[in-house]
Order: C-alpha cells, then structure tokens, then sequence
C-alpha cells in the first residue's frame, strides 16, 4: 500500500487538484466534467511532476493554457499527451530534459 509518507503526499497532491479543478469549473474551462479533468490531472501528475502549488496559484492565462492542453492532448485510453505537449507547471527537470533533445535552430 505504501508508507504513511507516500500517502500523506498523495493526499495532499490529490488536495491540490481538487481545488485545480474547482478553479477551473469556475472559470469555465471543462471539457466534460470534474471527474474527468481530475483523472486527466492525476495522469499528468504522473508524467511530468506537476509544479501543483504554482499551477493553483498561476495567472489566469498560464493556468487556462495548462488546463486545455492537458485536456486536449491527453489520450485516455494510454494515459500518455501526444503532440509533445509539456505543461508549463511540469517539473523544471522534465522541461530542461526535453529542451536539452530540441534541436538547436539559432545558428
């Protein structure tokens, strides 16, 4: 099941997307519903590490981007984004990993 400090973590991450996804049902921007922005949230949890604290906190805009993509470049039935979609509240190892495998187009 997990130590007492892993899920004390995972309830506070799951504490943290609850109130994500109250924000953003408030500010209209669910696809379907709560329950499934919840599951898309989590699943992006997993993948990229989400800066949650700051995702909750961002300004309107960035956290609107973050809510759309992750709900438009979701694919549910593997629980992986397609299109190279990186949220911007991902883990800031997770952005330098992939701008490190970017071409670089400056020369």
């Amino acid at each position: 099941m997990g130590t007492f400090a892993e899920i004390e973590k995972k309830r506070e991450e799951m504490t943290m997307i609850l109130k994500i996804v109250e924000r953003a049902d408030n500010m209209g921007l669910l696809y379907f519903d709560k329950l499934s922005l919840m599951m898309d949230l989590e699943c992006a949890n997993e993948e990229f590490n989400l800066r949650l604290d700051e995702f909750l906190k961002a300004d309107d805009f960035n956290f609107s981007h973050d809510i759309s993509g992750i709900q438009h470049h979701i694919d549910r039935s593997t629980k992986t984004f397609k299109d190279c979609f990186i949220p911007r509240f991902a883990d800031k190892s997770i952005e330098a990993e992939q701008s490190k495998d970017e071409p670089d187009i400056t020369d």
